[in-house]
């Protein structure tokens, strides 16, 4: 029997290649939308920026140091929260 040849996985794309790629095919949709505006294209389109949101999210340095900040303003909120609560 023949052997396959091995499938090399593509290289890695950086985060800043991958939002750009992204954001191409978000500006084309964009303008497809304004010509012609649908349900399933705005679900597409939504779907999509969400992608570059994320992305962009990950992109923004260490995650631990990301989920610290975030549970800082939720516990900030949080005590916002009750002591409007109290008074």
């Amino acid at each position: 029997m023949a052997q396959e040849p091995e499938k090399k996985p593509a290289p890695a794309l950086s985060i800043a290649d991958q939002i750009s790629q992204r954001q191409t095919v978000v500006d084309d949709l964009s303008a497809e939308f304004k010509k012609n505006p649908t349900p399933d294209l705005k679900a597409d389109l939504e779907k999509k920026v969400d992608t570059i949101l994320y992305l962009k999210n990950i992109g923004k340095g260490d995650p631990r140091e990301r989920a610290r900040r975030a549970a800082e303003v939720a516990r900030v909120a949080t005590l916002n929260r009750a002591v409007k609560q109290i008074t």
